[in-house]
């Protein structure tokens, strides 16, 4: 249909514009051309008998029309309702509304969703009683049009709230519901709600009350308006009607889980403003009464104002004073970790009373020292303990290495822990292994060890790293059995991954935990050689080994990268995981991930097995292992686990035969689709998966169906097909009566890539020209450039950041040229526009975007200019190397 500027099909001022759009255009100026423009027109005398004949047979015909196209809204074709309801949009609203609010006494609920889409583009007073019908009878349907009709639509809301004081809307209270609507209406709505606060009826003041608590949900409030809101709700507290005074008092009180603290709501406002307005009042039931609101927050000057009052003359706020509890707001866990080692931080008097023992000449008096200053978390007692490393007592000597651990485990944080004092503390450890007392060798041994990662490296000792095994190795044979024990579990923790055959000898050790220090060496050595030996450690005496062992060689093969994985599962034997499936203290669940990944066949058997007489396992991640292990059989046993019956791992499996795009599993699947087992599969699904054009034919009929989101993903998916089909019945459903499904054919459409669909698309630019600007910069269409740039220049057209983003997909020359013609000759951008402006641009390569993206950065500069805009811009020039400001703008900052 033609467009119109005032909303009128039939206005003089829309049929001439239409003409001058769609018409083939004659040169009518040549003094236009010399000046360098091209301007085109209609023959006047034409233009005037078209316009005469219009007005003759047109207008004739229209008093009948509305009634005739409210009745194609129940047409069972959506294309025929979208076109429709398009036309009765364009139609004189002296026309349609009588029309529509006959016809909306009744509709049912589709029909009358589609008249209220209709009355949007048709705002009138008359409207407000029936469209308060429709919502008491439709949850609520017909609420947005309110928005629409401004101040009066607010006073049409409050004006029905007498008689409707105990009706619902849905599940909501009357009352809840026409406030809350009037507050989304806008400002001058709400200055409605504010008048009526103190309004003569309690049901009214009700009203208003939801409306001031509502501002919070609309997206541009300010903080002004939060606060106001704040107290005119709190001011309620001293309504002379108990209804309104609960009311208030449920609107004030705090979301319950915390949940007031993760977005604005009018009670984040609120605590300040109770105290205040309680400071003012000398009624003691209302004081009494505020306080109580008062005492459900948790904020800290609460709490400093309920100690205040604790001694107030009035018993009753006493008590409440006396005996408030702080709420506890339920927040997100989180691991505070300390940043740094801190220095310093010693209380003088323990600082002075460390030093005093210190420097004892007792023993005693100076262990007790160095267990201090290593339980102080102060670095600067690293130097102190390093001291009494050289201590002439054993004791000290033993207590001060112990401390130079303690003292970095004190921080939270590992990689803080590990490099908080190591550089001091990591040389003077090592040479404390040499000490002729076994204490003070295991005490520096283990702490020697704590101060670095697992398979970290050990630079900061002064030695080599084969040094440092060889001192570990002449250690484990000490006389001393602690020593021996924690020599070896340093030296396992020392071992880097081009030590795994000193790991597979460490598995000989007697002590089951050095045992299983060498298992994670070979672990994290990621060498095929060392699976075998994890493997007979799933047999090992102690159950600690045995259980670890099972995880450890889980990790080994699962994070150790794709590169190395299939290395490492060839060397995965079925018998001893078979064995391990029997161990209770083994986990069940690794073991079986490991049979998956066996490339032996006795163990994809036995795996196959377990999953299908096992109805509690869940095998998903067996499943993504064998999907993703390239093995030639892969298909056939995804297929055995779908028809196993396994319930927890069917659509898993489902997932990873349709990803292996396979066409060989197509027919098993829908084979096993049919029967009871598999009648949860979607068919649609599987043919989709791939590209199987027996469901063309179904998606071409959904396209037609009476649900939205079906026709709109029956469009988005004949995307995926090639048929001289596709391309017509995807033109056709541009004209659907759903938005989505309209942008779901226009971007199927542009992905198709077929020229053909540019002029429907061009139509679709008078009534959603986002989804079509986006299709028609998909399919390069340059040739509509001009028309996209007129309607992107209109503030009232809808979606512009949709149309830049359509221009954008553009060749880039063009594209280009285009936003920057209209940053240079439109200033006032609204900043959203702006942002989406910056964001396209910054993504264009062509060097002659540069002087747009510094416009749009010295705009943003300016006093109501847009800083997101702004900073988008200036990163991009500054990737590019561009300066910031057009060249002519010696100071961008000035406004």
């Amino acid at each position: 249909m033609p467009p119109s500027s005032n909303g009128s099909l039939f206005s003089l001022e829309g049929f001439i514009t239409y003409f001058v759009f769609r018409f083939p255009k004659t040169p009518f100026s040549s003094s236009a051309a010399v000046a360098g423009r091209r301007d085109y027109c209609l023959p006047a005398a034409l233009l005037l008998a078209l316009c005469m004949s219009f007005a003759s047979s047109g207008l004739a015909q229209v008093q009948d029309k509305p009634q005739a196209l409210i009745h194609k809204l129940s047409d069972a074709d959506p294309t025929v309702r979208g076109e429709a309801m398009r036309t009765l949009e364009t139609m004189p609203s002296a026309l349609v509304v009588p029309k529509v609010l006959e016809a909306l006494n009744t509709a049912d609920k589709d029909s009358a969703m589609r008249l209220v889409k209709v009355l949007v583009h048709h705002p009138d007073p008359t409207e407000i009683e029936p469209l308060i019908a429709l919502a008491k009878k439709y949850d609520g349907l017909g609420s947005e049009v309110f928005a629409l009709l401004g101040a009066e639509g607010a006073r049409g809301l409050l004006s029905a709230v007498t008689k409707n004081c105990e009706a619902k809307v849905g599940a909501k209270d009357f009352p809840a519901w026409a406030g809350e609507t009037a507050s989304g209406i806008g400002p001058k709505a709400r200055a409605v709600l504010k008048e009526q606060l103190t309004g003569e009826q309690p049901c009214v003041r009700k009203t208003a009350l939801y409306g001031m608590a509502a501002v919070y949900r609309i997206r541009d409030a300010n903080r002004d308006e939060l606060e106001e809101a704040a107290e005119l709700v709190i001011a309620r507290l001293a309504d002379s009607d108990g209804d309104v005074i609960e009311t208030a008092e449920r609107l004030l009180k705090p979301e319950e889980d915390g949940g007031r603290r993760y977005n604005a709501t009018v009670e984040d406002f609120a605590p300040e403003r109770l105290m205040k307005f309680f400071n003012a009042q000398k009624d003691p039931a209302l004081r009494k009464r505020l306080l109580m609101a008062l005492a459900a927050y948790g904020d800290p000057s609460v709490q400093e104002f309920m100690d205040h009052l604790a001694g107030d003359s009035d018993t009753a706020i006493q008590e409440i004073a006396q005996n408030y509890v702080p709420p506890k707001y339920e927040e997100e866990d989180r691991v505070h970790y300390t940043e740094s080692p801190q220095s310093g931080v010693t209380p003088s008097e323990k600082a002075e009373e460390i030093e005093h023992l210190r420097q004892s000449s007792n023993p005693l008096d100076r262990v007790s020292a160095a267990e201090q200053m290593g339980k102080s978390g102060d670095v600067l007692y690293t130097a102190g303990l390093i001291e009494l490393l050289k201590d002439s007592s054993e004791r000290v000597r033993a207590k001060a290495a112990e401390g130079l651990g303690t003292l970095n485990e004190y921080f939270e944080d590992a990689a803080v822990r590990w490099t908080g004092n190591r550089e001091n503390s990591a040389p003077a450890l090592y040479a404390a292994l040499e000490d002729h007392n076994a204490k003070v060798r295991a005490a520096a041994v283990t702490s020697l060890a704590s101060l670095f990662p697992e398979y970290g490296s050990t630079d900061e000792i002064p030695a080599e790293h084969e040094q440092v095994l060889e001192k570990l190795m002449a250690l484990s044979r000490d006389t001393d059995h602690e020593v021996v024990k924690q020599a070896s579990l340093a030296y396992a923790k020392f071992l880097q991954p081009e030590d795994a055959a000193r790991a597979i000898e460490l598995l000989k050790n007697a002590d089951p935990d050095v045992r299983m220090g060498a298992a994670g060496a070979i672990a994290h050595s990621g060498s095929p050689e060392g699976v075998k030996s994890l493997l007979a450690l799933l047999k090992d005496p102690d159950k600690s080994v045995r259980c670890d062992s099972g995880r450890l060689l889980w990790v080994m093969i699962f994070a150790s990268g794709d590169g190395n994985q299939a290395a490492l599962s060839a060397k995965l034997e079925a018998q001893p995981l078979a064995d391990a499936l029997q161990d209770p203290v083994i986990t069940r669940s690794q073991i079986l991930d490991l049979l998956a990944a066996s490339n032996d066949p006795s163990a994809t058997d036995l795996f196959l097995k377990e999953v299908e007489s096992s109805k509690g396992y869940s095998p998903e991640s067996g499943i993504r292992i064998i999907a993703n292990s390239k093995r030639t059989d892969a298909a056939q046993i995804l297929l055995r686990i779908l028809r196993s019956g396994n319930y927890y791992g069917g659509y898993q499996c489902l997932q990873a035969l349709l990803n292996l795009k396979d066409p060989s599993v197509v027919e098993p699947i829908l084979a096993f689709a049919k029967t009871p087992q598999g009648a949860w599969i979607n068919r649609d699904q599987v043919l989709l998966a791939f590209r199987d054009v027996r469901l063309i034919e179904d998606l071409l009929d959904r396209l037609k169906a009476k649900d939205e989101g079906e026709r709109a993903s029956a469009a988005r998916e004949l995307a995926e097909y090639r048929d001289e089909r596709i391309v017509r019945a995807l033109i056709e459903t541009l004209k659907d009566e759903a938005w989505s499904v309209q942008y779901a054919a226009a971007a199927s459409l542009g992905k198709l890539g077929d020229a053909g669909a540019t002029p429907a698309l061009v139509a679709m630019l008078d009534y959603n020209p986002g989804a079509a600007a986006l299709a028609l910069g998909d399919l390069h269409g340059v040739e509509t450039l001009p028309r996209l740039a007129v309607l992107l220049a209109n503030p009232k057209v809808p979606n512009r950041k949709e149309i830049v983003a359509g221009i954008a997909k553009m060749p880039e020359p063009q594209a280009g040229d285009v936003l920057g013609s209209f940053v240079e000759k439109t200033p006032g951008r609204d900043c959203d526009l702006d942002t989406a402006l910056a964001q396209v641009l910054a993504g264009l390569h062509d060097a002659r975007v540069i002087p747009t993206l510094q416009r749009i950065n010295f705009d943003g500069w300016k006093k109501d200019g847009c800083y997101t805009a702004r900073i988008i811009a200036a990163q991009a020039l500054s990737q590019r190397g561009a300066r910031p400001f057009p060249e002519e703008k010696e100071d961008a900052r000035v406004p």
